[in-house]
């Protein structure tokens, strides 16, 4: 794979890490009460839950953009997210999608369980993987550079864009009755 794709992939997930768990650290008794709604016999919805999946995605973030621990690192990332997708299968499939899944944070509006939410942790899994893999050497140039940081950008906007219209269509649905 191209360093461009990789080097994109990379900052996409890192950046959405960092930003998922600077979120739960700020706000640990939030994420403590949407964690206690998936209601999993494994996971405890309390703050010393919150804070360490918290922690845990700080650092997968952080390590993506040290180079001898991005692979790792990735494979964590798409791991962390199949995890996360297998928390609202289970509860789809007890029927239980009016809870809030905790992807947009306390400030935001409620986003309920989706079956798109699987698909989009499905392809951020694939994005993370796509980040851990090793590139094929060679030197950045300046139009790279530029490529990057509109690719980037744009992969922001689409997801950004994504997330609106997941939450918008959990809205209409509860319009319609």
């Amino acid at each position: 794979m191209d360093l461009v794709f990789v080097v994109i992939a990379t900052l996409f997930v890192s950046f959405l890490f960092v930003v998922a768990g600077w979120q739960k650290m700020r706000a640990p008794r939030y994420y403590a009460a949407v964690i206690g709604e998936y209601q999993l016999p494994l996971v405890a919805g309390n703050k010393a839950v919150a804070i360490t999946i918290g922690l845990a995605e700080l650092c997968t973030g952080f390590l993506l953009l040290i180079p001898v621990s991005r692979e790792l690192a990735a494979w964590f990332a798409a791991l962390l997210l199949l995890i996360y997708a297998l928390a609202i299968g289970i509860n789809l499939l007890r029927g239980r999608m009016s809870i809030d899944c905790g992807c947009s944070g306390p400030a935001a509006n409620k986003q309920k369980l989706s079956a798109w939410l699987l698909a989009r942790n499905g392809l951020l899994a694939v994005v993370a993987i796509a980040a851990g893999i090793t590139p094929l050497s060679r030197e950045l140039i300046w139009f790279d550079l530029v490529v990057i940081v509109l690719a980037v950008s744009l992969a922001f906007l689409v997801y950004a864009g994504t997330e609106q219209l997941i939450a918008n269509s959990t809205r209409l649905r509860n319009l319609r009755g």
